[in-house]
């Protein structure tokens, strides 16, 4: 099972496919499984602390003096603003 090319494996799709599910668990023994893990957590404190590819956020997020909108009053002048223009007298 070692270096398989191909794997076959039952999956479950999300409709807009964000996030994939496989519903298969490997047999990894634990001296393998301890190493690998080990691997990857070595990697990313290396990522982590070369910030290749994570970013500090910023606080607050959002810096200029202009409130945030209200979603209701958004939707509802978006809304009004479709009936009104779409209208046409007959």
């Amino acid at each position: 099972m070692y270096l398989l090319q191909v794997k076959h494996v039952r999956v479950l799709y999300h409709i807009t496919g964000a996030i994939s599910f496989v519903d298969e668990v490997p047999l990894v023994i634990e001296p393998v499984y301890i190493a690998q893990w080990g691997t990857m957590w070595i990697m990313m404190r290396r990522e982590k602390r070369d910030r290749r590819h994570f970013k500090r956020m910023r606080f607050p997020p959002f810096d200029d003096e202009e409130p945030p909108l209200d979603y209701a009053d958004n939707l509802l002048a978006s809304l009004s603003h479709n009936i009104v223009s779409t209208w046409t007298p007959t």
